[in-house]
Protein backbone atom coordinates (compact mmCIF):
# COMPACT_ATOMS: atom_id res chain seq x y z
CA UNK A 1 0.00 0.00 0.00
CA UNK A 2 3.05 2.84 0.70
CA UNK A 3 4.35 1.91 -2.56
CA UNK A 4 0.92 2.60 -4.44
CA UNK A 5 0.40 5.52 -2.33
CA UNK A 6 3.71 6.54 -3.42
CA UNK A 7 2.79 6.11 -6.98
CA UNK A 8 -0.91 7.46 -6.55
CA UNK A 9 -0.19 10.65 -4.37
CA UNK A 10 1.80 12.60 -6.32
CA UNK A 11 0.09 11.90 -9.53
CA UNK A 12 -3.40 13.22 -9.06
CA UNK A 13 -2.38 15.69 -6.45
CA UNK A 14 0.06 17.44 -8.24
CA UNK A 15 -2.15 17.85 -11.21
CA UNK A 16 -5.40 18.72 -8.92
CA UNK A 17 -3.06 21.57 -7.59
CA UNK A 18 -1.94 22.53 -11.00
CA UNK A 19 -5.60 22.35 -11.92
CA UNK A 20 -6.80 24.54 -8.86
CA UNK A 21 -3.99 27.18 -9.46
CA UNK A 22 -5.08 28.09 -12.93
CA UNK A 23 -8.81 27.86 -11.61
CA UNK A 24 -7.79 30.70 -8.85
CA UNK A 25 -5.57 32.99 -10.89
CA UNK A 26 -5.70 32.08 -14.35
CA UNK A 27 -1.96 31.91 -16.08
CA UNK A 28 -1.28 34.12 -19.29
CA UNK A 29 -0.42 31.48 -22.64
CA UNK A 30 2.80 33.29 -22.46
CA UNK A 31 3.39 31.87 -18.72
CA UNK A 32 2.88 28.40 -19.70
CA UNK A 33 5.12 28.40 -22.53
CA UNK A 34 7.36 29.89 -20.67
CA UNK A 35 7.38 26.53 -18.22
CA UNK A 36 6.80 24.23 -21.00
CA UNK A 37 10.41 26.10 -22.33
CA UNK A 38 12.10 24.90 -18.69
CA UNK A 39 10.39 21.49 -18.54
CA UNK A 40 11.41 20.63 -22.93
CA UNK A 41 14.42 22.34 -22.75
CA UNK A 42 16.21 22.21 -19.46
CA UNK A 43 14.18 19.55 -16.83
CA UNK A 44 13.65 16.64 -19.42
CA UNK A 45 17.25 16.99 -21.44
CA UNK A 46 18.68 16.93 -17.91
CA UNK A 47 16.79 14.05 -16.65
CA UNK A 48 17.37 12.14 -19.77
CA UNK A 49 21.06 12.88 -20.24
CA UNK A 50 21.62 11.97 -16.64
CA UNK A 51 20.17 8.51 -16.81
CA UNK A 52 22.26 7.81 -19.39
CA UNK A 53 25.35 8.91 -19.69
CA UNK A 54 25.62 7.25 -16.05
CA UNK A 55 24.58 3.93 -17.29
CA UNK A 56 27.24 1.47 -18.62
CA UNK A 57 26.61 1.28 -22.75
CA UNK A 58 25.97 -1.98 -22.37
CA UNK A 59 22.74 -1.56 -20.52
CA UNK A 60 21.37 1.06 -23.20
CA UNK A 61 21.72 -0.29 -26.57
CA UNK A 62 19.06 -2.83 -26.44
CA UNK A 63 17.70 -2.30 -29.91
CA UNK A 64 14.78 -4.91 -30.11
CA UNK A 65 13.53 -3.34 -26.94
CA UNK A 66 13.41 -0.13 -28.85
CA UNK A 67 12.36 -1.38 -31.73
CA UNK A 68 9.82 -3.45 -30.24
CA UNK A 69 7.92 -0.47 -28.41
CA UNK A 70 8.22 1.64 -31.62
CA UNK A 71 6.34 -0.99 -33.79
CA UNK A 72 3.84 -1.26 -31.03
CA UNK A 73 3.11 2.52 -30.97
CA UNK A 74 2.97 2.30 -34.69
CA UNK A 75 -0.24 -0.64 -34.60
CA UNK A 76 -1.90 1.82 -32.13
CA UNK A 77 -1.33 4.43 -34.86
CA UNK A 78 -2.65 1.84 -37.90
CA UNK A 79 -5.51 0.46 -35.55
CA UNK A 80 -7.02 4.25 -34.42
CA UNK A 81 -6.65 4.82 -38.29
CA UNK A 82 -8.53 2.27 -39.39
CA UNK A 83 -11.51 2.30 -37.08
CA UNK A 84 -11.43 6.19 -38.21
CA UNK A 85 -11.18 5.15 -41.76
CA UNK A 86 -13.69 2.94 -42.26
CA UNK A 87 -16.33 4.66 -40.06
CA UNK A 88 -15.73 7.97 -41.90
CA UNK A 89 -15.22 6.69 -45.56
CA UNK A 90 -12.42 7.05 -46.01
CA UNK A 91 -11.46 11.08 -44.70
CA UNK A 92 -7.39 10.58 -44.92
CA UNK A 93 -6.88 13.91 -42.44
CA UNK A 94 -9.46 12.91 -40.00
CA UNK A 95 -8.44 9.35 -40.01
CA UNK A 96 -4.59 10.87 -39.28
CA UNK A 97 -5.52 12.75 -36.87
CA UNK A 98 -7.32 9.53 -35.31
CA UNK A 99 -4.58 7.69 -35.61
CA UNK A 100 -2.33 10.37 -33.82
CA UNK A 101 -4.72 10.09 -30.75
CA UNK A 102 -4.80 6.63 -30.76
CA UNK A 103 -1.02 6.13 -30.28
CA UNK A 104 0.59 9.42 -28.89
CA UNK A 105 0.42 10.15 -25.29
CA UNK A 106 1.65 13.04 -23.17
CA UNK A 107 4.80 10.94 -22.18
CA UNK A 108 7.32 14.44 -21.54
CA UNK A 109 4.78 15.68 -19.31
CA UNK A 110 3.56 12.61 -17.43
CA UNK A 111 6.39 9.66 -17.60
CA UNK A 112 8.74 10.98 -15.27
CA UNK A 113 6.83 11.96 -12.25
CA UNK A 114 4.51 8.40 -12.85
CA UNK A 115 7.38 5.94 -13.95
CA UNK A 116 9.68 6.91 -11.58
CA UNK A 117 7.54 6.99 -8.45
CA UNK A 118 5.91 3.62 -9.32
CA UNK A 119 9.25 1.63 -10.55
CA UNK A 120 12.01 3.35 -8.60
CA UNK A 121 15.52 4.74 -10.15
CA UNK A 122 15.79 1.45 -12.35
CA UNK A 123 13.05 3.13 -14.61
CA UNK A 124 15.14 5.69 -15.53
CA UNK A 125 17.34 4.07 -18.63
CA UNK A 126 13.53 2.87 -20.27
CA UNK A 127 11.68 5.84 -19.51
CA UNK A 128 14.76 7.91 -21.10
CA UNK A 129 14.54 5.77 -24.28
CA UNK A 130 11.31 5.65 -25.14
CA UNK A 131 10.30 9.57 -24.14
CA UNK A 132 13.07 10.10 -27.37
CA UNK A 133 11.70 7.41 -29.35
CA UNK A 134 8.18 8.87 -29.16
CA UNK A 135 9.67 12.51 -29.98
CA UNK A 136 10.70 10.75 -33.52
CA UNK A 137 7.76 8.78 -33.99
CA UNK A 138 5.57 12.27 -33.35
CA UNK A 139 7.65 13.96 -35.68
CA UNK A 140 7.59 11.71 -38.12
CA UNK A 141 3.97 10.81 -38.32
CA UNK A 142 2.44 14.72 -37.86
CA UNK A 143 3.40 15.65 -41.16
CA UNK A 144 1.42 12.88 -42.81
CA UNK A 145 -1.30 14.98 -41.34
CA UNK A 146 -0.21 17.93 -43.14
CA UNK A 147 0.38 15.45 -46.55
CA UNK A 148 -3.02 14.30 -46.16
CA UNK A 149 -4.63 17.42 -45.91
CA UNK A 150 -3.48 18.84 -49.17
CA UNK A 151 -0.65 20.51 -48.96
CA UNK A 152 1.37 19.29 -51.84
CA UNK A 153 5.40 19.43 -51.41
CA UNK A 154 8.14 17.65 -53.01
CA UNK A 155 9.55 14.37 -50.73
CA UNK A 156 12.87 15.65 -50.11
CA UNK A 157 11.06 19.43 -48.39
CA UNK A 158 9.49 16.86 -46.08
CA UNK A 159 12.01 15.02 -45.24
CA UNK A 160 14.55 17.89 -44.57
CA UNK A 161 11.92 18.89 -42.50
CA UNK A 162 11.39 16.25 -40.91
CA UNK A 163 14.81 15.50 -40.03
CA UNK A 164 15.35 18.98 -38.83
CA UNK A 165 12.71 18.74 -35.99
CA UNK A 166 14.31 15.32 -35.02
CA UNK A 167 17.56 16.59 -35.06
CA UNK A 168 17.27 19.62 -33.23
CA UNK A 169 14.90 18.25 -30.38
CA UNK A 170 16.14 18.78 -27.13
CA UNK A 171 14.78 15.65 -26.09
CA UNK A 172 16.28 13.90 -29.04
CA UNK A 173 19.53 15.58 -28.47
CA UNK A 174 19.95 14.64 -24.74
CA UNK A 175 19.51 11.08 -25.60
CA UNK A 176 21.94 10.90 -28.23
CA UNK A 177 24.24 12.97 -25.98
CA UNK A 178 23.66 10.77 -23.10
CA UNK A 179 24.75 7.39 -25.38
CA UNK A 180 27.59 9.04 -26.51
CA UNK A 181 28.70 9.77 -23.33
CA UNK A 182 27.81 6.42 -21.72
CA UNK A 183 29.93 4.58 -24.45
CA UNK A 184 33.17 6.82 -23.45
CA UNK A 185 33.23 4.61 -19.50
CA UNK A 186 33.38 7.64 -17.44
CA UNK A 187 31.47 8.88 -15.22
CA UNK A 188 30.08 11.75 -14.37
CA UNK A 189 31.92 14.30 -12.50
CA UNK A 190 30.58 15.09 -9.12
CA UNK A 191 29.45 18.74 -9.76
CA UNK A 192 27.76 17.86 -13.20
CA UNK A 193 25.98 15.42 -11.72
CA UNK A 194 24.73 17.70 -9.20
CA UNK A 195 23.42 19.86 -11.49
CA UNK A 196 21.71 17.73 -13.83
CA UNK A 197 20.13 16.02 -11.03
CA UNK A 198 18.68 19.60 -9.92
CA UNK A 199 17.73 20.51 -13.50
CA UNK A 200 16.28 16.89 -14.14
CA UNK A 201 14.41 16.84 -10.87
CA UNK A 202 12.14 19.82 -11.60
CA UNK A 203 10.68 17.65 -14.07
CA UNK A 204 8.39 15.38 -12.55
CA UNK A 205 7.04 17.91 -10.64
CA UNK A 206 6.22 20.59 -13.39
CA UNK A 207 5.44 18.24 -16.19
CA UNK A 208 2.13 17.31 -14.11
CA UNK A 209 1.24 20.60 -12.78
CA UNK A 210 1.71 21.89 -16.66
CA UNK A 211 -1.01 18.81 -17.33
CA UNK A 212 -3.49 20.61 -14.43
CA UNK A 213 -3.17 23.64 -15.61
CA UNK A 214 -3.95 22.73 -19.60
CA UNK A 215 -7.39 21.27 -18.14
CA UNK A 216 -8.33 24.44 -15.81
CA UNK A 217 -8.16 25.91 -18.87
CA UNK A 218 -11.45 24.34 -19.44
CA UNK A 219 -14.79 25.33 -18.52
CA UNK A 220 -16.88 22.53 -20.40
CA UNK A 221 -15.76 18.96 -21.74
CA UNK A 222 -18.21 17.50 -24.54
CA UNK A 223 -17.85 14.15 -25.23
CA UNK A 224 -16.37 13.50 -28.96
CA UNK A 225 -18.37 10.26 -29.88
CA UNK A 226 -15.99 9.94 -33.26
CA UNK A 227 -13.02 9.97 -31.10
CA UNK A 228 -14.07 7.11 -28.31
CA UNK A 229 -12.34 4.15 -30.56
CA UNK A 230 -9.15 6.03 -30.81
CA UNK A 231 -9.61 7.02 -26.70
CA UNK A 232 -10.35 2.99 -26.36
CA UNK A 233 -6.78 2.11 -28.37
CA UNK A 234 -4.71 4.72 -26.54
CA UNK A 235 -5.77 3.67 -23.04
CA UNK A 236 -6.28 -0.04 -23.59
CA UNK A 237 -5.40 -1.53 -26.56
CA UNK A 238 -1.80 0.57 -26.62
CA UNK A 239 -0.90 -0.84 -23.40
CA UNK A 240 -1.90 -4.38 -23.88
CA UNK A 241 0.22 -4.66 -27.94
CA UNK A 242 3.49 -3.59 -25.91
CA UNK A 243 3.33 -5.87 -23.11
CA UNK A 244 2.44 -8.89 -25.39
CA UNK A 245 5.17 -7.69 -28.13
CA UNK A 246 7.82 -7.19 -25.25
CA UNK A 247 6.66 -10.57 -23.76
CA UNK A 248 6.78 -11.98 -27.33
CA UNK A 249 10.11 -10.73 -28.53
CA UNK A 250 12.59 -11.27 -25.88
CA UNK A 251 13.03 -11.68 -22.00
CA UNK A 252 13.26 -8.46 -20.85
CA UNK A 253 13.78 -6.56 -17.52
CA UNK A 254 10.78 -6.14 -15.23
CA UNK A 255 11.18 -2.60 -14.88
CA UNK A 256 11.41 -1.75 -18.90
CA UNK A 257 8.79 -4.16 -19.33
CA UNK A 258 6.52 -1.93 -16.51
CA UNK A 259 8.03 1.00 -17.75
CA UNK A 260 6.88 1.12 -21.48
CA UNK A 261 3.80 -0.21 -20.23
CA UNK A 262 3.13 2.64 -18.33
CA UNK A 263 3.91 5.07 -20.77
CA UNK A 264 1.92 3.60 -23.04
CA UNK A 265 -1.18 3.73 -20.92
CA UNK A 266 -1.05 7.27 -20.79
CA UNK A 267 -3.47 9.58 -22.56
CA UNK A 268 -3.33 11.14 -25.73
CA UNK A 269 -1.12 14.53 -26.22
CA UNK A 270 -2.21 17.48 -27.20
CA UNK A 271 0.78 17.99 -28.92
CA UNK A 272 -0.43 15.22 -31.75
CA UNK A 273 -2.75 17.30 -32.92
CA UNK A 274 -0.42 19.40 -35.50
CA UNK A 275 -1.13 23.24 -36.50
CA UNK A 276 -2.14 21.84 -39.99
CA UNK A 277 -5.10 19.75 -38.34
CA UNK A 278 -6.61 22.75 -36.62
CA UNK A 279 -8.86 23.56 -38.87
CA UNK A 280 -10.63 19.86 -38.79
CA UNK A 281 -12.43 21.20 -35.71
CA UNK A 282 -11.78 20.96 -31.90
CA UNK A 283 -12.89 17.94 -31.27
CA UNK A 284 -9.41 15.91 -30.86
CA UNK A 285 -7.89 18.47 -28.13
CA UNK A 286 -11.36 17.77 -26.58
CA UNK A 287 -10.65 14.18 -26.81
CA UNK A 288 -7.37 14.28 -25.76
CA UNK A 289 -8.69 15.87 -22.28
CA UNK A 290 -11.39 13.89 -21.62
CA UNK A 291 -8.48 10.80 -21.88
CA UNK A 292 -6.75 12.75 -19.33
CA UNK A 293 -9.65 12.53 -17.20
CA UNK A 294 -10.23 9.26 -17.53
CA UNK A 295 -6.61 8.48 -17.19
CA UNK A 296 -6.95 9.17 -13.24
CA UNK A 297 -8.98 6.09 -13.33
CA UNK A 298 -7.30 3.72 -15.95
CA UNK A 299 -3.63 4.50 -14.85
CA UNK A 300 -4.24 4.24 -11.08
CA UNK A 301 -5.80 0.84 -11.52
CA UNK A 302 -2.40 -0.60 -13.77
CA UNK A 303 -0.24 0.85 -11.45
CA UNK A 304 -1.93 -1.10 -8.71
CA UNK A 305 -1.93 -4.06 -10.69
CA UNK A 306 2.11 -3.69 -11.61
CA UNK A 307 2.76 -2.48 -8.34
CA UNK A 308 1.43 -5.32 -6.76
CA UNK A 309 2.79 -8.15 -9.20
CA UNK A 310 -0.73 -9.00 -10.21
CA UNK A 311 0.65 -8.43 -13.74
CA UNK A 312 3.88 -10.88 -14.48
CA UNK A 313 6.22 -8.96 -16.49
CA UNK A 314 6.56 -12.19 -19.01
CA UNK A 315 3.11 -12.63 -20.47
CA UNK A 316 4.85 -16.04 -22.11
CA UNK A 317 6.74 -17.58 -19.66
CA UNK A 318 8.79 -20.43 -21.28
CA UNK A 319 7.44 -24.04 -19.73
Amino acid sequence: MTEFARFAVPFIGLVLLGYLAGRWRPIPPSGIRVLERLLFQFGLPALIFGALADTPIGAIGDVPFILTVAFASYCAFAAAFTVAALRNGGDIPVATLHGLIGSQGRGALMAPAIVLAAFGAAAGVPLAIILAVDIVLLQALAPLLVAAAGERERPAIVFRRIGLRIALDPIVIAAVAGVLYAATGLGLPAGVADLLGLLGGIAPALGLLLVGLSLSNRRTIDIPEDFLPALAVKLFAHPIIVYLLLGWVGDFAEPWVFTAVMIAALPPAAQAVPAAARSIGNRAATAADLGLIASFVTLVALGALLIAGVVPADPFPSA
